[in-house]
C-alpha cells in the first residue's frame, strides 16, 4: 500500500500533528500495518525543509528515497507514483528501484511544469518525461525487430525468382530471416521472420 502521511495517520489511528513533530516514528507506524497480506508499505511525500521523502517499509527493514523539495502542490502525483511502482513490480523490478524510478519521474515532471500556468489543480506536465519509463534495451530490440520485419517482407515480395513449379518462387527474404536469427535474440527473431513472411504472402496475394 502507498499511503501519504495523512492517510498513514488515519490508518494507524494517530494524530497527524503529533507525528510531524516526531518524523522518526513514521517507519514504526508503517511497520504496524505489515501483515500476511500487506508485505510492503510505502509512505509517500513526507516533506522536510529541503527534501521530499518516500519511506519503504518491509519486514526486512526500511529504505528511504529522497529528492530535493520543489515549490507547489500538484494533483495526481500520488496516482502517478502508484502506477509506476505497480508497473515496475509487475515487470520484475526490485521495489527500491521501482520507487526510485517513480520518485525521479515525479521530480522531473514537477520541475518542468510551467510555473506561470495554473497547473496545481490540473496536475503535472509529465508527458515529456515518459521516455524515462521505457527500457532502452527493450526499445532497441523492438526497433530492430520492426526493421527486420519490413526488410523480410519487402525482399520476399520484390526480389524473387520463379522455380517453374506452380506458383513457387525463391526469394531474398530468406537471407534476412537467417540474418535476423544471428542478430536478434529469441523471440524477436521469430517475430520478425514470421510476421515479415506472413505480410509478404498476404500482400502478395498468396
Amino acid at each position: 500500500i502507498t499511503p501519504n502521511l495523512t492517510e498513514l495517520c488515519i490508518l494507524c489511528g494517530v494524530d497527524y500533528n503529533e507525528v510531524i513533530k516526531n518524523p522518526e516514528n513514521i517507519g514504526g507506524l508503517a511497520s504496524s500495518l505489515l501483515s500476511e497480506t500487506t508485505e510492503i508499505v510505502i509512505v509517500t511525500g513526507v516533506k522536510t525543509k529541503s527534501s521530499i521523502t518516500n519511506i519503504i517499509v518491509e519486514k526486512d527493514g526500511v529504505n528511504i528515497v529522497r529528492t530535493p523539495l520543489l515549490n507547489g502542490s500538484y494533483s495526481g502525483t500520488g496516482d502517478i507514483f502508484s502506477s509506476i511502482v505497480c508497473g515496475g513490480i509487475t515487470k520484475g523490478m526490485d521495489i527500491l528501484d521501482a520507487v526510485s524510478l517513480a520518485t525521479n519521474f515525479i521530480y522531473c515532471s514537477i520541475k518542468n511544469t510551467p510555473t506561470e500556468l495554473d497547473y496545481e489543480p490540473n496536475g503535472v506536465n509529465f508527458q515529456k518525461h515518459l521516455e524515462m519509463l521505457i527500457n532502452a534495451k527493450s526499445l532497441l530490440k523492438t526497433t530492430y525487430t520492426a526493421i527486420f520485419t519490413a526488410i523480410i517482407m519487402l525482399c520476399t515480395m520484390l526480389i524473387k525468382f520463379s522455380t517453374g513449379l506452380g506458383e513457387g518462387y525463391i526469394h531474398f527474404g530468406d537471407c534476412f530471416i537467417y540474418l535476423s536469427a544471428c542478430v536478434l535474440p529469441f523471440p524477436y527473431c521469430l517475430v520478425a521472420s514470421a510476421v515479415g513472411g506472413a505480410l509478404a504472402d498476404i500482400l502478395g496475394g498468396y
